[in-house]
């Protein structure tokens, strides 16, 4: 103090950011086995795209929160492992082509280009099995680990989202 009366003031002040963390889930129709990719119908043999986008619409990093998402599958509908991608004359999870590869059926996709995804080398795609890729699948019931499909690498921990980024995670389903 330069009262030099033994007396002093302090001044501080503490911002505190959260992310603002949600979940949007989505379907697409893409065909149905009688009218292929034109005007398709939800009817048995239909395939259905559904999409999980998970978004960081904050100012501050994701981290902790983005652990584990769960959906568990409509029992009338079956999980395409192959992600296949329908075409004006074929509309079938068990002889269409794969978007990646045979056994791949889940695709994840960072809103930051260049980011390693999936556990798999970066593909952005992953199996059904219990792996090192972070997708499982148990009956209708779908685990995404994100801690594995968004790994740690170059300025990111292992499941973050930084702010305004987004993660996406799509998988086909066929109507029984």
């Amino acid at each position: 103090s330069t009262a030099r009366n033994a007396q002093g003031t302090a001044r501080d002040a503490y911002r505190v950011a959260a992310a603002t963390i949600s979940v949007a889930k989505t379907s697409t129709l893409l065909c149905d086995p009688f009218n292929f990719t034109t005007n398709p119908k939800h009817i048995p043999g239909a395939i259905v795209r559904w999409t999980i986008t998970i978004s960081n619409s904050a100012t501050a990093t994701a981290s902790a929160v983005l652990t584990t998402v769960g959906d568990t599958l409509n029992a009338n509908t079956l999980h395409d492992a192959n992600l296949v991608v329908p075409t004006v004359t074929v509309c079938s999870s068990a002889t269409g082509t794969p978007e990646s590869a045979a056994g791949r059926g889940f695709q994840v996709e960072s809103s930051v280009g260049g980011r390693a995804l999936g556990g798999q080398g970066g593909t952005g795609y992953m199996t059904i099995g219990a792996d090192a890729d972070g997708a499982t699948i148990a009956g209708q019931a779908v685990t995404i680990d994100y801690l594995t499909a968004l790994p740690a690498g170059g300025a990111y921990v292992a499941g973050e989202l930084k702010p305004n980024e987004s993660v996406t995670v799509t998988f086909n389903v066929t109507v029984n």
